[in-house]
């Protein structure tokens, strides 16, 4: 049985975006949403619970990232990176910044999904076969960032490293990415 107040705070969720909620100057919604960390159990019911709607699980993880450093507990781990996994297969769908540049810095999102460890990596692999393309929008980094012409196997990959560490460059050309990304999964089932 779901927690009694995270239907209306999925419901919530559902209605707003990741842009509203961190990247505004105004926090009122976010602050809004936490409650003082009242809001905790609520917003962790819906990231747990896979009957609610992708986007609403998502941000509600984003939220506890932001403002619970202990977050998640190690035994969330698991269903957070199915959340994460399926943001990151929704990204297409939304301005890619929050990811970060491949290999070369960190957004928001994926420094939350680093904190989830090497225990994120079975979920991120069939990732690294999504020839989707991510797009980034802004001025310099979306100029910079889209010339690489990146893809959400690109993304997975540059998290799967830094895990683990191994090595990804961010080359610009993708059939240098697609052997290195080659090598990567090489190197992951030589060790599994």
């Amino acid at each position: 049985m779901p927690h009694p107040d995270s239907l209306q705070i999925a419901e919530r969720l559902r209605q707003t975006t990741f842009l509203d909620l961190f990247q505004r100057l105004d926090r009122k919604l976010l602050d809004s949403l936490w409650d003082g960390g009242r809001a905790s159990a609520a917003l962790q019911a819906v990231v747990l619970n896979p009957s609610f709607d992708s986007r609403a699980r998502f941000l509600a993880a984003e939220i506890l990232f932001t403002m619970n450093p202990a977050w998640p507990p190690p035994t969330a781990c698991a269903s957070v990176t199915r959340v994460y996994v399926a943001a990151l297969r929704d990204a297409p769908g939304e301005m890619a910044n929050p990811w970060g540049l491949p290999g070369m810095s960190d957004g928001l999102i994926a420094s939350h999904v680093l904190r989830l460890g090497e225990a994120a990596i079975p979920a991120l692999l069939p990732l690294l076969d999504d020839e989707t393309p991510v797009q980034f929008s802004g001025s310099k980094d979306a100029a910079y960032g889209n010339s690489f012409a990146w893809r959400v196997k690109d993304i997975a990959a540059s998290l799967i490293a830094r895990m683990r560490p191994l090595s990804f460059s961010p080359d610009p050309d993708p059939a240098v990415r697609d052997r290195a990304i080659a090598a990567l999964k090489a190197s992951l089932q030589s060790v599994q």
